[in-house]
């Protein structure tokens, strides 16, 4: 498909809201458990989505509709292990290790949707995937419950790309809006068995921290990051949006280094250059 430039910016945005999310959520996990925390997200965001739909005059949007369920169940995986995840771990390293997004996209996309990289976008995914063997393996705090939180996060990248690539058809029919809203709100029943379980271990504390978490969260890193990465691909490859991915860990690094006193080893700088490189390598345009 053609590559219309323009619309970089909007996937570039949403990374660096979902970049300073981890930092956010990483923040809040004290008084907002972290499925807890999803099921506010979604709800929240999905309300100000339908809500944004209806005064853009709405429709039927029939595909929207159909993959509702579907695309809300890999949200709602997707949520529960990014923010167990990032629980687990810490907010640079998890925004790092979901870097994995755009490996997964690129092989998804050539598979569903035949965009397929170029042998300088697989150079680049080498490259990147050698930035995550350093990190892992280099040292940089990974004990045994940051391990698990990895596997977590991991998880969550894989997910994510197949939401993305699996939304892109009913994307690219009826718009971003109408899909991001009910992916939403689907999530957000997908979310909330798992977090009355949750709610079993862990309580939420209803205080200004809580609120300003999920209000971010509903707010800026699901109603308009969703809509903004969806809106790039509208226009832009599967593969090209999510390499976008990029911005996050450089966000997530420095507000987690400035705001929770996180500390930058070398083999995470190590790996996140390398992880930054291939990523921006494999972005170039064929």
């Amino acid at each position: 498909m053609a590559i219309d430039r323009r619309y970089m910016l909007f996937p570039l945005i949403s990374a660096a809201l979902w970049g300073a999310m981890y930092v956010v959520s990483k923040y809040g996990f004290s008084a907002v458990p972290p499925v807890a925390a999803g099921v506010a997200r979604c709800a929240i965001g999905g309300l100000v989505l339908l809500a944004a739909l209806r005064i853009t005059g709405g429709g039927q949007f029939r595909a929207a509709r159909r993959m509702g369920p579907r695309l809300g169940f890999w949200v709602a995986l997707t949520i529960v292990a990014q923010f167990a995840g990032t629980d687990l771990a810490n907010a640079h390293l998890a925004a790092l290790v979901t870097c994995a997004t755009p490996l997964a996209t690129v092989a998804l996309g050539a598979l569903l949707l035949g965009e397929r990289p170029t042998r300088t976008q697989m150079l680049g995914i080498l490259v990147s995937a050698a930035g995550f063997v350093a990190v892992i393996g280099g040292g940089d705090a990974v004990d045994a419950r940051a391990r698990w939180g990895i596997v977590l996060l991991l998880i969550s990248a894989i997910t994510w790309a197949i939401y993305t690539v699996d939304g892109a058809p009913a994307v690219r029919k009826e718009g971003a809006l109408p899909v991001s809203a009910w992916s939403a709100v689907w999530g957000c029943l997908f979310l909330i068995p798992p977090a009355l379980v949750e709610s079993l271990f862990r309580h939420t504390v209803f205080d200004l921290r809580a609120l300003f978490v999920v209000l971010y969260l509903g707010i800026g890193a699901t109603a308009l990051g969703w809509y903004l990465w969806y809106k790039g691909i509208e226009r832009l490859p599967a593969w090209l949006v999510s390499l976008f991915f990029f911005i996050q860990p450089v966000v997530g690094a420095l507000l987690g280094a400035l705001w929770l006193g996180e500390q930058l080893t070398r083999s995470f700088v190590l790996g996140g250059v390398l992880v930054l490189g291939g990523v921006a390598l494999a972005a170039r345009e064929p």
